[in-house]
């Protein structure tokens, strides 16, 4: 994954967090830190699931987890803002504004935006020249996404997925029910 948010890009394959094309240091687990909040936003990731992805067969004080969030906080601050939003007694969410990039040919630096606000998402072209499709329609206006629209930006093919705040984040597979 690579996105963009302010000043700054983050390239997951690569573990690079960078500010206007310099590269920036965090621990690893400050940069898995932050991967798995911009990776949930605009989600609250609650203590107990960020501490199963960091520390999955360990047992760390929340003391450590508090240490990270101010070392991402301290590295991503600029102008008093702050991308990482406590829910006290919660969990943690990254607030800043996220750009995704497309590396392919065709595709607009900005190209199109999705906006989430709440549950609801919508999806606009931001005057692109190759265009963007939501299904087969090219869209001219702001469109409400669905779960399972097909969406192309240039020659990438898209699929929007929305899941409810109650459907499981298991990646396990499921076993088929017993026959009796």
């Amino acid at each position: 994954m690579r996105a963009c948010f302010g000043p700054f890009s983050i390239d997951t394959e690569r573990r690079r967090l960078e500010k206007d094309g310099g590269e920036l240091h965090l621990t690893p687990k400050a940069f898995d830190l932050l991967v798995l909040l911009i990776q949930a936003a605009p989600k609250v990731v609650s203590k107990q699931d960020i501490h199963a992805r960091l520390w999955p067969d360990s047992f760390v004080a929340d003391a450590t987890l508090v240490g990270l969030v101010k070392e991402v906080r301290r590295v991503l601050q600029q102008r008093g803002d702050d991308p990482i939003r406590t829910y006290h007694r919660v969990g943690y969410a990254f607030s800043g504004s996220l750009a995704i990039w497309l590396n392919v040919s065709g595709v607009s630096r900005r190209h199109a935006c999705l906006m989430v606000a709440g549950t609801s998402v919508t999806l606009e072209d931001l005057g692109s020249k190759n265009g963007t499709l939501c299904g087969n329609e090219r869209i001219t206006k702001t469109v409400l996404l669905k779960d399972g629209d097909r969406l192309q930006v240039a020659g990438v093919v898209l699929v929007f997925r929305a899941t409810s705040a109650t459907a499981s984040t298991d990646t396990r597979p499921q076993r088929a029910p017993r026959r009796k």
